[in-house]
Parts: structure tokens; C-alpha cells; sequence
């Protein structure tokens, strides 16, 4: 009896201990935060110092302790990590942005890119990397942007105008501006000639006369600031006489408003009826001086 007892107390002990033997998933382990860099070496490069206007200028990141094949993605590997990484010309309030988020989760990283400069001057652009509101990279280059001393209108030398056909380019600045400038040279009956052009980058949702008075003024301010003040030319009949005195492509259904002369180069601001649009428009037309 004595071990009947025993046995049964030893029962007792046994399912009193699985009661209390509750298995319990164990708790994962956080991840480990992202181990960020000692240093962050990335610069900016440009090619070259000087430049003229409408010259394409090359930008490129570049990384002092990387010396590797395929940089790009070694950059973005390394320095994705950045909640922003931009690319500014200081004393503008625009920026570009090399990291460019989806709401899908996949990103974008700009490791090289073009700018035009439209104006002469003496540029400082930076690149600006932050995390969690804290400045981590922070470089900058000076850059000194002119109008060539062998350039007739714009960047153009009128020796290297040959084609019969009018080429034309539009000069990206990435959005600096509301705003793009094209250009188109070409030889026309016999006549070298040159036009620079305006594109609005919300073109679409414009009012017409809105676009149009502000194509007036982004022209006329623009060549005024390279050249100087137009000719003081009042009434509408001398606009014209002066026109067909020292241009040689004819005004036809045109209207002249403003002239500019420099020792190489005839200019005027024209308006005319785009074919395709069938909305008047507004030009500077540049032709040789002779």
C-alpha cells in the first residue's frame, strides 16, 4: 500500500509539472541597426572650372576611398542609407534630387548629370546629403560661366553655321527655371541666321496671353543683360525701316518691337504665327552684321 502511494504522489508531481510547462515561442531578435560609415567621402566633380554658356556641364559623385569598377553602385550601396541627397547652385532656391523615392519601395540614385548655364557668372553649386535631420555630407565647387570671346550670339560663331536646314536644341537646366531656352541656327536663302526660343515647362495649363507676355519679358531681359540696352527706336514705322536697313531676311507677316546691335551680330525681338500651334509667338532673330 505504502508504494501504491508513493507512485501515485509521484503521478500527481508529474502532471502538476506539465501543467506549468507551457511552451512559449521565444521573441525574435531586433535587427541590427544599419552600421553608418566613419567618414563620408563623397565630392562632387565637374568637368572643368570654366565654361561658356549653353555648354553642357557634367557632374559626377564621386567617392575618395572607392577606387573599384562600377562606382554608380558602389554609391548607391553605400549612401543609400541618406533620407535625401541634393544637388543645389547656391543663392537659388532649387534643388535636384539624387535620391528619389517610390511609394512601391524602389529608389532611384543619381550618380551623374548635365546642366546648362544660361547666364554668365561666377557659380557656386554644393551637394548636400542629410539623415535624420543631420547634415553628413556637405561639398561644394566653384564654377566660372561666360560668354566666349569668339562667340557672335549666344555660344554661336557664325563661321560654323554651314547647314541649309535649321537645327535646333533645347538646353536643360534641370528646372532651375519654369522655363527652357532653345536655340536654332541655320541658313536660309542664302542667309545665316540664328533664333532663341522659350519653352515653358507647364506650357499646357498656361493662358495664352500670359505665356506670351511673359515670353517678352524672359527675351528682353535676357538680351538685354548679354548685350546692352536695345536701340531707342520709337515708332513702328522706324522698327521697320531699321529692320530691312541691316536684316536680310524678310519680315513678311512678322512684327519687329525691339532691335540690338553688337559689332558682330543683328538682333531683333519678333513676332510670329507658330504653323503647328497656330498661336503668335515671340522670338530673338540674330543674323550676321555686315
Amino acid at each position: 500500500m505504502k508504494i501504491l502511494y508513493v507512485l501515485f504522489a509521484v503521478a500527481i508531481l508529474g502532471t502538476a509539472c506539465s501543467k506549468d510547462e507551457i511552451i512559449v515561442d521565444p521573441e525574435p531578435e531586433p535587427l541590427p541597426e544599419k552600421q553608418l560609415p566613419d567618414s563620408y567621402p563623397v565630392f562632387l566633380e565637374v568637368d572643368g572650372s570654366k565654361t561658356s554658356i549653353f555648354k553642357q556641364v557634367i557632374f559626377t559623385l564621386r567617392d575618395s576611398l572607392y577606387h573599384g569598377e562600377n562606382e554608380d553602385i558602389a554609391l548607391f550601396l553605400n549612401y543609400d542609407f541618406l533620407d535625401s541627397l541634393v544637388w543645389t547652385i547656391n543663392g537659388t532656391k532649387k534643388s535636384k534630387h539624387l535620391i528619389k523615392r517610390t511609394s512601391a519601395g524602389s529608389n532611384t540614385f543619381t550618380s551623374s548629370w548635365s546642366h546648362n548655364f544660361y547666364e554668365p557668372g561666377n557659380y557656386e553649386v554644393a551637394l548636400r546629403g542629410y539623415f535624420k535631420g543631420k547634415l553628413l555630407i556637405n561639398d561644394s565647387t566653384r564654377l566660372n560661366v561666360v560668354v566666349g570671346d569668339m562667340e557672335d550670339f549666344l555660344h554661336l560663331s557664325w563661321k560654323d553655321v554651314v547647314d541649309s536646314a535649321s537645327n535646333g536644341l533645347t538646353y536643360e537646366n534641370n528646372g532651375f527655371q519654369d522655363y527652357m531656352l532653345s536655340i536654332y541656327a541655320g541658313i536660309h536663302n542664302g542667309v545665316k541666321s540664328a533664333s532663341l526660343e522659350t519653352m515653358f515647362n507647364d506650357a499646357k495649363s498656361m493662358d495664352a496671353a500670359d505665356a506670351s507676355g511673359r515670353n517678352v519679358e524672359i527675351l528682353i531681359s535676357y538680351i538685354t543683360e548679354l548685350y546692352g540696352e536695345p536701340k531707342a527706336i520709337e515708332s513702328t514705322d522706324s522698327l521697320i525701316a531699321y529692320y530691312e536697313k541691316h536684316f536680310k531676311n524678310p519680315l513678311g507677316k512678322d512684327a519687329v518691337y525691339q532691335v540690338w546691335q553688337t559689332e558682330k551680330t543683328n538682333m531683333a525681338l519678333i513676332k510670329y504665327l507658330n504653323e503647328m500651334s497656330s498661336r503668335e509667338r515671340y522670338k530673338i532673330h540674330a543674323e550676321p552684321r555686315l
